[in-house]
């Protein structure tokens, strides 16, 4: 590839061409932080629970692409477009217990990254990690951080990754294509519509289900029918305020089927008082429904 084609390339995925400076104190640092990594990941794999949603979805489907195999196959349980597949790939390489441990790692990076994006205080984003929404994603090997952590992409990215799963994502998805559309920048537009049109359309093919099974889950907390007033007029303050947090918290309120842990978009906002507020609420809610079904 030529210079200038490289140059587009950083571009288009960065922004601009940052230098890399790589000296010995760079090295030793790099060095350090690999090895401190390793231990904690090593440590997780042996330590943490398994996941329920990476052991028995995520994980199975991402070694069934790795084989060359469609990850809709039968009895499968993922229900996200194939490019999920590529997100999750790379972690399938290593044995179940490694790739959760190492996924349990990036999607804590991730979590950070998702509420630093919206602009939440950093004082504040080590006390979410207290919240029983993140941890018990954490603790299922949910994709939800993911999903989040669109805003700290480059917008095209972050449109598919918001569309890996509608339920949380939806509403940001909207709020980009509305951003592109205010600033006639339709190159976006077109780049994020074909990659992620292309992308549902090659699922479809593949199998990807459309069963709706989850709708009536026990675990299912949409509030939806109900919610999709409060949901319209939330993206609607969004579009307005170009708030791209409050796009986020519209999403699940527009789903049929959200889980508990997908409602770790509430603290996509930047007011501590909201935040602690959704916290203790939060907590409230969680063990009001444990101690009414012990």
């Amino acid at each position: 590839m030529s210079r200038a084609g490289l140059r587009a390339c950083s571009t288009f995925i960065n922004g601009t061409i940052a230098p890399v400076k790589i000296n010995l104190k760079n090295a030793i640092a790099l060095f350090i932080i690999i090895v401190v990594l390793v231990v904690v990941i090593y440590a997780i794999s042996i330590l943490s629970p398994k996941g329920v949603d990476w052991r028995i979805a995520y994980y199975p489907a991402a070694r069934a692409c790795l084989s060359g195999h469609s990850p809709y196959y039968k009895g499968s349980l993922l229900e996200n477009p194939i490019w999920s597949c590529l997100l999750l790939a790379p972690f399938a390489l290593f044995p179940e217990a490694i790739s959760r441990a190492m996924f349990l790692v990036v999607s804590v990076a991730a979590y950070y990254a998702a509420f630093a994006s919206v602009d939440v205080p950093r004082k504040w984003i080590f006390l979410l990690f207290l919240s029983p929404q993140i941890l018990y994603g954490l603790n299922l090997g949910a994709i939800d951080p993911l999903i989040l952590s669109a805003p700290a992409f480059p917008p095209v990215i972050g449109f598919v990754l918001a569309l890996t799963k509608p339920q949380i994502g939806i509403g940001y998805a909207v709020f980009l294509l509305v951003e592109w559309i205010r600033a006639r920048d339709f190159r976006s537009l077109f780049y994020a519509l074909t990659l992620s049109g292309v992308g549902i359309l090659l699922s479809f093919w593949l199998g990807m289900p459309f069963s709706g099974r989850l709708i009536s889950a026990p675990w299912n907390t949409s509030l939806f029918p109900y919610s999709l007033p409060i949901s319209a007029v939330l993206l609607f303050i969004s579009l307005r305020n170009r708030d791209k947090g409050l796009s986020f918290i519209a999403s699940p309120l527009a789903s049929p089927y959200v889980g508990f842990y997908s409602w770790a978009v509430l603290y996509m906002l930047k007011k501590p008082k909201y935040i602690l507020t959704v916290f203790i609420l939060s907590w409230v809610v969680y063990f009001a429904w444990y101690f009414a079904n012990v």
